[in-house]
């Protein structure tokens, strides 16, 4: 199922993963602002260019995932790399500053709560 789905007017999976691929090693290229050792691992290469596209398109995304799987050090790292005309980047300076909201929801939480913070 999943070959036939990734296979498009002939074209095989192993080159839309190698381009996909190609993509997140120059998005994680142009990141200069990282943590010091830190390992770009799948989880974290995935997470990064996952939350990269949503953002910039507009699509919300939820990312869930084991403790230690990269989610919030990806966006943090995204955070500290899209800051508009102040990035270290040229490619990022043409986009707009990322200006991060927190919601720190738990399971007795309300959409209306959450609303709110996205109204502000």
């Amino acid at each position: 199922m999943l070959k036939k789905a990734m296979s498009f007017n002939g074209t095989n999976e192993k080159l839309i993963e190698k381009i996909l691929q190609q993509e997140q090693d120059e998005l994680i290229h142009r990141m200069k602002e990282k943590p010091a050792g830190t390992a770009i691992n799948r989880a974290l290469r995935d997470n990064l260019f996952v939350m990269f596209v949503c953002i910039l398109n507009r699509i919300p995304v939820i990312l869930c995932g084991k403790p230690g799987c990269s989610k919030t050090l990806a966006i943090q790292i995204i955070i500290s790399n899209l800051k508009g005309k102040k990035s270290n980047d040229s490619y990022f300076e043409q986009l707009p500053e990322l200006i991060a909201v927190s919601y720190q929801g738990t399971k007795t939480c309300k959409s209306e709560s959450i609303q709110l913070v996205f109204e502000r």
